[in-house]
């Protein structure tokens, strides 16, 4: 972020709100604001090891895990250069042994969620190196990582598959992507700003597709992708059972759903009524949309798409899906596919993956019933 010209303050504000989101979805909004003082720890913490004084660039989590250890045990806070942080950091030590004592588990009992969880504590302790700071040899693989900014103006599609993994990791995960494609399209547009690329060169769009995504709806990274998107050239889709499902995680997502998307692909909703209305024109009212997506068959859809500056919305209207194509493969197919699948699966591994090279314990029934992230 520094080398596309992105302020330091910026950089460390986004890191510190999206890691910090990370753990509310991890531990669930009301658990992680029950202790009131724990999460403003957290943020205080996490920018003083992101400050020149006792910071750096770049952290492994288990670096923040000491630093909460190292203040609570000495009952004293890291130096900072940042004086306001300084006097925050200042106003916990000053609690009383009990009540700081109190606070700092309660920060710990937080942050602990992500090395709880050996494939977050793999990718969170990794720090990778920089590509101009290695000195490799043939012999020698590449430091895993992996950063959208890498083929943002690619063409290429990019499936990321967390359905083996539990709900709360696989949150975690996607909150993780987004916050390296958030950060990937904010550098994308700083460089292309500080080259004065023109209007006319406008960089490839970024098609962000997300499955089931209710489940980040909670989420403010996803709100502000949503209202934000637009302006760094990234289409973002959002694929539910039904809208109002969001209604129930984030009623600031759902608003941003039915205010600032144009483009709604629906089947058939039994009950959604701010969907109605979004479908409803003059010559068809609310009551008669209503009937008309609890009628919809499989296969059918209603659409509403956006018109063009000045001129009238096309009504909604119906379309159907196209016939599946021959779903029969041949062993010769398969055995193509088979054959491609491996070669793809043992590069990413190869280029990306992070290998457990210390002893683990014994497989848990939680770990068993885990898979690996395709």
């Amino acid at each position: 972020d520094l080398e596309a010209g992105i302020s330091r303050a910026s950089a460390v504000e986004d890191r510190v709100d999206h890691y910090v989101e990370i753990l509310t979805q991890i531990m669930g909004p009301d658990r992680f604001s029950q202790a009131v003082r724990s999460p403003d720890i957290i943020r205080y913490l996490t920018k003083a090891l992101f400050d020149p004084v006792s910071g750096d660039d770049a952290f492994a989590h288990r670096d923040l895990h000491t630093a909460v250890q190292r203040m609570h045990d000495r009952q004293s806070a890291p130096p900072v250069s940042d004086d306001d942080l300084e006097r925050m950091l200042a106003g916990v030590v000053a609690n009383r042994a009990r009540t700081f004592d109190e606070l700092m588990q309660g920060v710990a009992n937080r942050i602990e969620k992500i090395p709880i969880n050996p494939r977050l504590a793999r990718i969170f302790n990794h720090v990778p190196e920089r590509a101009d700071e290695q000195e490799e040899s043939e012999d020698e693989a590449p430091d895993p990582h992996f950063d959208f900014a890498d083929v943002l103006d690619e063409d290429v599609v990019i499936i990321l598959d967390t359905g083996g993994l539990r709900n709360s990791a696989q949150r975690a995960l996607a909150l993780v992507l987004l916050s390296n494609l958030w950060s990937a399209l904010k550098r994308r547009a700083k460089e292309n700003a500080g080259q004065g690329v023109e209007t006319n060169d406008e960089p490839p769009l970024v098609n962000l597709y997300i499955e089931e995504a209710a489940s980040l709806a909670v989420t403010s990274l996803l709100s502000d992708l949503l209202a934000q998107s637009r302006g760094f050239d990234c289409s973002v889709t959002l694929a539910m059972q039904f809208p109002a499902q969001l209604r129930a995680a984030s009623e600031r997502a759902y608003n941003e759903v039915m205010n600032n998307v144009s483009t709604i692909v629906t089947g058939n909703v039994a009950v959604d009524d701010d969907l109605t209305m979004r479908f409803a024109t003059e010559d068809m009212s609310r009551r008669a949309v209503g009937n008309r997506l609890r009628a919809l068959r499989r296969g059918q859809w209603f659409v509403s798409l956006p018109a063009a500056f000045d001129e009238t919305e096309p009504s909604p209207f119906l379309i159907r899906s196209a016939s599946p194509p021959p779903s029969i493969p041949t062993e010769w197919d398969r055995g193509r596919f088979e054959s491609a699948y491996d070669d793809a699966r043992q590069r990413i591994q190869r280029n990306y993956a992070l290998e457990l090279v210390e002893p683990s314990t014994a497989e848990t029934d939680d770990d068993e019933e885990d898979e690996d992230v395709g």
